[in-house]
């Protein structure tokens, strides 16, 4: 066979052959070396190679990547599959706590108001609750969402792993939780097994023998503290907004003119409006579509939410399209799909 190369003839196991072609080259073994030896660089110009292919060719080719680097992207690659693994592990979580903090909340509403009067038909001012299926986990919101919407000190309770009760208060200004706890554990020696906390919040627990002792104990401690009068809600307001004081640039001027904080809040508004649309959204919040007005509404559709917001099926179907509602809201810029609407962020609503 002649050498293409060299042009000498030699034996075909002196050729290399061509897998891609299924025939052997037309040069020799000792032409490849000498060629290579003559271009030391031919061996690593193989990116260039696939480029001047895919110019010439219009073929689509990757770049060439080190092997170190497709570890690093292999292992980038795990990590990011790892972490959203975690991250719906997480979501599934959280929905799950949704869903219980929403199941009790509802079942709290309908303990609280049975237990809301005695029996000589007296209010009662501090409420315990407790229902066996409870998560500790979930009872300090049950508890803070119930005295918002009571307005009076609530303790929530839920089994422990010991077999007892375990308890979070949450509490009104003006009555120390901590102190009327403190008071109850002096009066009635061995009722509480152990608790502690500060003025508005505090954590207990005791035997579930003595919840009705507890209850009725710490009912006594928060009428010696406070009467129904100092305990109604009060919701401070800085008065009615006009229809056209309600629009999006009024809502940027007050965002911008915070921070809000304790002993300088967020201003708070009220007036009545007339409900066109009303529905529970995200399980438990309820949005509303309202016009400004009192007794004749009018103007444009604003969009109203109450975050949180606590109630029975019953309770939503009394309000609906047509009613009039007095709401107490702050005025907020909602940015939804690139557009700016103002939207009413309610903290109290009461059907008229």
């Amino acid at each position: 066979m002649i050498c293409a190369g060299c042009h000498a003839e030699k034996s075909e196991t002196e050729f290399y052959f061509n897998r891609a072609r299924g025939r052997l080259f037309t040069k020799c073994k000792a032409c490849f070396i000498t060629k290579q030896k003559a271009n030391p660089d031919r061996a690593n110009r193989k990116p260039e190679r696939k480029a001047a292919y895919a110019r010439r060719t219009g073929a689509v080719t990757c770049d060439y990547i080190p092997r170190a680097r497709r570890y690093e992207i292999a292992a980038e690659r795990r990590a990011e599959a790892e972490a959203a693994r975690l991250a719906g592990q997480l979501a599934a979580l959280n929905a799950e706590r949704r869903e219980i903090e929403q199941r009790m909340q509802l079942e709290a509403v309908d303990i609280a108001a049975t237990l809301r009067f005695n029996v000589a038909g007296d209010e009662s001012l501090g409420l315990c609750l407790f229902d066996e299926t409870w998560h500790q986990g979930v009872v300090g919101l049950v508890a803070g969402r119930i005295k918002d919407r009571l307005h009076r000190p609530v303790i929530a309770f839920a089994r422990a792993e010991n077999g007892g009760l375990r308890g979070s208060a949450r509490s009104v200004p003006g009555i120390h939780i901590r102190d009327a706890l403190d008071s109850i554990a002096t009066r009635h020696p061995g009722l509480i097994d152990k608790f502690g906390g500060h003025a508005m919040a505090a954590g207990m627990s005791l035997a579930e023998g003595a919840l009705d002792r507890f209850r009725t104990a710490f009912a006594e401690e928060i009428a010696a503290r406070a009467d129904v009068e100092s305990l109604r809600g009060v919701i401070h307001s800085d008065g009615e907004l006009t229809g056209t004081e309600l629009c999006v640039d009024t809502a940027r001027v007050l965002r911008v003119a915070g921070p809000w904080g304790q002993g300088f809040p967020e201003p708070v508004f009220d007036g009545e409006f007339g409900v066109l649309d009303a529905r529970i959204v995200g399980g438990r919040h309820l949005k509303l579509s309202v016009r400004e007005g009192a007794a004749a509404p009018c103007g444009p559709p604003i969009d109203a939410i109450a975050f949180g917001y606590i109630g029975s099926v019953a309770e939503d179907a009394q309000l609906r399209a047509g009613m009039r509602a007095h709401l107490a809201y702050r005025l907020e810029v909602n940015e939804y799909r690139g557009a700016d609407r103002v939207q009413l962020n309610c903290q109290h609503l009461r059907r008229i």
